[in-house]
């Protein structure tokens, strides 16, 4: 490396490596695991999904604020989801939308996703609902939500967020 090249972000080799690593999973023989050790394999895996949901909501959040999506002609963050990711353009708006939202006024979800504590799918729940709510009270239904994240799925979270804006009003 010459002075003037700049080591690559951490963030290229841990993705580098989460891929390598996914993929080594991916190819394992599953003959050999019990039952109750596939269960709880499921349960992994799905935080894993989870972590990597909150990974890419905030690489979204970052670009879209930098722009950075849009400078090669995608009409909009969703726009270049939709092309690049293959998601379809209700995925692609939802993600475009939750990614703004957790990295401006629901820091919290954001963090709880990549972490793998609540799925996409329940962070876009929680920011929806918390966007309806006075600026007062958004910061406690968002805590509110996020514990009951722990139990609940994105349509139920969806309306103890009704629930909570009708209290409000």
């Amino acid at each position: 490396m010459t002075a003037l090249e700049m080591p690559a972000p951490p963030v290229v080799a841990a993705l580098s490596g989460a891929g390598g690593s996914l993929a080594e999973a991916a190819e394992a023989a599953l003959w050999s695991v019990g039952d109750r050790e596939l269960a709880e394999l499921v349960v992994a895996a799905g935080r894993v999904v989870a972590q990597a949901q909150g990974v890419l909501l905030r690489l979204v959040g970052e670009a879209d604020a930098r722009t950075a999506l849009t400078a090669g002609g995608a009409a909009s963050t969703a726009a270049f989801l939709r092309h690049r990711l293959r998601l379809s353009p209700a995925e692609a708006s939802a993600c475009a939308k939750t990614a703004r939202a957790t990295r401006t006024a629901a820091v919290a979800t954001g963090a709880a996703c990549a972490a793998g504590r609540i799925t996409a799918g329940q962070a876009t729940a929680i920011t929806r609902a918390v966007a309806e709510l006075p600026t007062a009270v958004r910061a406690d239904a968002e805590r509110t939500l996020l514990d009951q994240a722990a139990i609940h799925d994105p349509v139920v979270l969806g309306r103890l967020g009704r629930r909570i804006a009708a209290h409000v009003d």
